[in-house]
């Protein structure tokens, strides 16, 4: 009877590592569009991380993208807007995906972008530091 009931719970415990998700198990449709969420999400980041860094070319130098080193933006009134402006546009974007429908990959990427284009936001609408910190305005760093 022990032997049984181990084999059984080592059965269930197994056949749990190897369960896919809900919506893929629902049928093959179900499973094409979960494939054609993920490739649209995976279209959307890779163009999202383009813009991005044509956006923030400061940034992007700093981590060792040089494609747009020969831009400089200066910190700006208008420069402020063009960037919010980008942030609710990309994260409208990014709220059309619901992560769930996402595989693990795709989700662990969603909230990285999520949380940098909120955290963004934030520092833009909340935390204003251009309004008190004059090292903003030193556009040195990025081309020194």
């Amino acid at each position: 009877m022990k032997k049984s009931f181990l084999a059984l719970a080592l059965a269930v415990a197994l056949g749990g590592c190897n369960a896919t998700s809900p919506a893929s198990q629902t049928g093959s449709g179900t499973q094409i569009n979960v494939k054609q969420i993920n490739q649209e999400f995976e279209q959307f980041s890779s163009q999202f991380i383009t813009e991005f860094w044509r956006e923030n070319p400061g940034y992007a130098v700093y981590v060792g993208y040089y494609n747009y080193d020969d831009v400089l933006t200066i910190p700006n009134e208008k420069q402020q807007q063009q960037s919010l402006n980008f942030v609710n546009k990309q994260l409208a974007k990014l709220n059309t995906f619901n992560p769930d429908s996402l595989n693990a990959n795709n989700a662990s990427d969603y909230y990285i972008l999520k949380n940098e284009l909120e955290s963004t936001l934030w520092s833009i609408t909340e935390f204003k530091s251009g309004q008190w910190n004059p090292a903003n305005y030193n556009v040195a760093g990025v081309f020194g």
